[in-house]
């Protein structure tokens, strides 16, 4: 059933009258003898070329296809996994060194607050006379890292706060209340704080959703002292790299610690490591004396040695055990003392002890696929050639990319399966759909060349709606 409007059309003989009719009449008149110069012209022309020279049109084909594929591996057209969509949140990630106590993270943490409230009121006042300030909230946090999505504190606290991380985060007035970005907020608060030499390592983020770093490298080597050395030598490495910052590596030097050792005439006092280790700990570290029920908890009361008792190596030294025989000893007749270090963690991957070279880059300068190819074939090639033993493999965004392309290219091959089985089945053939969707791969060359006009990197995206494209074909009424 046409609708109601095509009624009222005017049929082939209609004469129009109007000034008005006279305009539309003529402008129709022109597109179409403009359309018919075009049909019966260039294209036809065209048309009996390809016709007549179907290897050359073949060929010329192939050759625009092998061209518009390789503009993404020379990096003529950039990639990424996925363009970046801001929110309304910007956090600085604060680690600080093993043994920081809380209070002095929270110190830092300040500093940082501080950084970026003067950030704030400097934009605001550039927005002029009426506009919204920028600042909504702030939160500071200790021991808790935020939540990845969205921004805002993590609803499931942990049970295991580290004192040496915290995390700033301020909220910003809603996008359509300010004339400012967040990545530019963000960029700005970096640069107000620089670079902060008692911190471990600061990471700012204004994303809704962060898919991990774009360059992230997890290093393996049989000795562990090596590895660092590795470690050490990729992030060097990735500090000549344009674009790329915030670099850093998870292994740390560890805290220092009092190692006690028996002295052989320890054992004839019947003294056993176990239970210097047990006195050591309760007079240090305390132990528990009785728990009281308070309302629904339960706390737990410890009992240690006074401060001014347990503050210097010499405390230790001197302490005095008990024997089993209710002798008093000091700790120094049946220990040896001597100064090492402890790893506050010790990360593994498939039974291998593991370090993690991570890093951010800025996507007007590099991209991360960019700075990836750089570390592989420059950074960890040489490495590599130097330490036979040393394995690597890549985290983070580059991780999640290869999951999620692996997932859409069995989609697409499953696609491609059905659309065969649609045509099949509308054509009444087995060969005739495999010359349909011959002409599938050659959408890429429109793909890639509608990116390199716009100036836009080629993201999942893209191919997901490259992957959709062969289902059209099925549409049509072959």
């Amino acid at each position: 059933i046409l609708p109601s409007h095509l009624s009222r059309l005017h049929g082939p003989e209609w004469t129009p009258t109007g000034p008005i009719d006279r305009f539309f009449a003529n402008t129709q008149a022109f597109v179409d003898r403009r359309l018919a110069g075009f049909l019966n012209g260039p294209l036809h022309r065209a048309l009996q070329f390809a016709t007549h020279q179907p290897a050359i049109v073949v060929a010329g084909v192939i050759g625009l296809f092998v061209f518009s594929v390789s503009l993404v591996p020379a990096g003529v057209v950039p990639t990424t996994f996925a363009d970046v969509v801001e929110g309304d949140f910007v956090t600085a990630n604060l680690e600080m060194p093993d043994g920081s106590t809380a209070e002095r993270t929270f110190e830092v943490a300040a500093e940082l607050e501080q950084a970026g409230r003067r950030v704030l009121d400097r934009l605001s006042r550039e927005q002029g006379d009426g506009a919204v300030p920028l600042l909504a909230g702030v939160t500071v946090t200790v021991g808790q890292e935020p939540r990845v999505e969205g921004g805002g504190l993590n609803p499931a606290p942990t049970l295991n706060p580290r004192a040496n991380i915290a995390t700033v985060e301020f909220k910003l007035a809603s996008a359509q209340q300010r004339d400012i970005s967040t990545i530019a907020v963000m960029q700005a608060w970096r640069d107000e704080v620089g670079v902060l030499p008692y911190a471990r390592g600061i990471s700012f983020s204004g994303e809704v959703i962060d898919l991990g770093r774009p360059v992230a490298a997890v290093l393996s080597h049989p000795d562990s002292e090596r590895l660092n050395e590795i470690a050490d030598s990729v992030v060097d490495g990735l500090r000549s790299v344009g674009g790329v910052f915030d670099i850093r590596s998870d292994h740390a030097p560890g805290v220092k610690e009092v190692q006690l050792a028996l002295r052989p005439e320890a054992r004839t006092l019947g003294v056993t490591v176990e239970g210097l280790a047990g006195q050591a700990r309760a007079a240090f570290f305390g132990a528990e004396a009785l728990r009281v029920q308070r309302g629904a908890e339960e706390v737990r009361v410890y009992v240690r040695l006074p401060a001014e008792d347990r503050n210097a190596v010499t405390d230790v030294e001197s302490y005095v055990v008990r024997t089993p025989n209710g002798v008093e000893v000091p700790l120094g007749q049946v220990a040896t003392l001597s100064m090492g270090t402890s790893l506050p963690s010790i990360r593994r991957q498939d039974g291998q002890r593991v370090v993690t070279v991570t890093a951010d880059v800025d996507r007007n300068v590099i991209s991360g696929g960019e700075a990836n190819a750089v570390l592989r074939d420059s950074i960890l090639s040489e490495l590599v050639a130097a330490n036979p033993e040393l394995t690597y493999s890549f985290g983070g965004e580059q991780q999640q990319q290869i999951e999620s392309l692996d997932a859409l290219y069995r989609g697409f091959l499953l696609a491609m399966l059905l659309i065969f089985a649609l045509l099949a089945t509308a054509l009444g053939s087995y060969g005739k759909p495999f010359i349909v969707m011959a002409i599938v791969p050659f959408g890429l060359i429109g793909v890639i060349l509608g990116h390199l006009v716009l100036g836009v990197a080629i993201s999942a995206a893209s191919l997901l709606g490259f992957s959709v494209s062969p289902a059209l074909w099925s549409t049509i009424p072959w």
